[in-house]
């Protein structure tokens, strides 16, 4: 692997490591914002909501596996912009994983049995809360649509329990509002969430990172670091990694 392709991968994978810090500080954004509201849903119980803030911490953890890592990378953020052969069938793999993974997915309660019926399982009330958190963090990044108009060009797509698909179709419109008010208070908390997802993920974080020098042979390109334009938590965070080995 040439130098300027092993530098190219540092980036690629710098980019998505921050995406999903990201997306899990935009998630937080929602949770703080639409908790007050679930509480006064019938279709939420208090026991429900006090699930939900531990599975926000281990949202998406498995994204940074080597499971996951490389298949989402290079399908997302390949390297040159383009996309090599197989990354499509490598991606769909990683999904599947990830699927199994992460409860707050509702295929993960969906079963294709082999005598050709599907069935699907009631998503406990945590997850669906998560998952519309998940969806609501996404609206960030594409707001073109709100979370309900969103669902309503899909949702004979998704296939949902009819009791899951009740709850969610209920708790969606608090969402649209959560995500208007977070963008409302302050764009700027972003910055503080993503501060502390950085840290929060620093075990997982280390874990990809460590396979990114494995993949440029070694290298840690820490000197060329200032050319990435990182915000001063990255460089905490991975610079952090050297010190320890040192």
């Amino acid at each position: 692997m040439k130098n300027k392709e092993k530098k190219n991968i540092v980036v690629t994978s710098l980019e998505y490591i921050d995406y999903i810090v990201k997306h899990r500080a935009n998630l937080w954004r929602v949770w703080h914002e639409v908790w007050p509201r679930l509480t006064k849903s019938f279709h939420v119980k208090e026991g429900d909501l006090v699930k939900v803030p531990n599975l926000i911490l281990k949202h998406d953890n498995s994204k940074f596996s080597v499971e996951e890592f490389e298949p989402y990378r290079n399908y997302f953020y390949p390297a040159y912009g383009q996309k090599v052969a197989g990354v499509k069938d490598a991606m769909n793999m990683a999904y599947r994983v990830h699927i199994w993974r992460n409860p707050h997915h509702w295929q993960h309660w969906f079963l294709a049995e082999d005598d050709g019926n599907d069935v699907s399982y009631r998503m406990p009330v945590e997850n669906i809360v998560e998952l519309l958190c998940d969806w609501g963090a996404m609206k960030f990044v594409y707001a073109d649509t709100t979370i309900e108009e969103w669902y309503n060009q899909r949702k004979d797509t998704r296939r949902l329990h009819c009791d899951s698909k009740k709850v969610l179709e209920n708790l969606v419109s608090y969402y649209d509002l959560a995500v208007e008010d977070a963008r409302k208070h302050n764009d700027e908390s972003i910055e503080f969430y993503r501060e502390v997802e950085w840290r929060k993920l620093k075990p997982q974080i280390k874990e990809a990172w460590e396979r990114v020098g494995e993949e440029c042979a070694g290298e840690r390109f820490h000197e060329d670091w200032e050319k990435h334009k990182l915000r001063r938590i990255e460089k905490d965070v991975l610079m952090g990694f050297y010190e320890e080995e040192e």
